[in-house]
């Protein structure tokens, strides 16, 4: 008997405790971070966020992913924007980016995937926001 628990028992008791979770997240409207879910684990990895751009020169926004042959300097950058998204990281990076397309300024948005809904409809939630300022060419 004592075999038969430590080998399935803990296990189940485990994905017990996940069930539990993920009900909870569900009907008592918990974040994952507040009580609801296992932290980091419960939420979408930053790569499915979305940073957003919309040159001064432009009306539309650009997804900073259709951006063809972007340097490995600015990869970098994007990523650490998608990890943490400071004041400081965007500014960075919307600096590089002015550099490198040749605008005179841009203004950025990151966008994250939202599932923690009360109606659980696939919605996007607003992570950040810059407007740069004029870079001289």
């Amino acid at each position: 008997m004592k075999k038969f628990f430590l080998k399935y028992g803990i296990g189940l008791f485990l994905i017990l405790v996940c069930i539990l979770q993920l009900y909870f997240v569900k009907t008592q409207k918990l974040s994952p971070w507040k009580g609801g879910g296992f932290g980091m684990y419960s939420g979408l990895h930053y790569n499915h966020y979305e940073i957003w751009i919309r040159p001064s020169e432009a009306k539309d926004w650009i997804n900073l992913d259709s951006i063809k042959n972007i340097p490995n300097s600015i990869f970098v950058l994007k990523n650490q924007v998608l990890r943490r998204p400071y004041t400081k990281h965007l500014e960075q990076l919307s600096s590089a980016l002015c550099i490198f397309q040749k605008y005179n300024s841009i203004e950025m948005e990151i966008w994250k995937p939202d599932i923690y809904t009360p109606d659980s409809v696939f919605k996007k939630q607003k992570v950040a926001y810059l407007k740069s300022a004029s870079i001289e060419n």
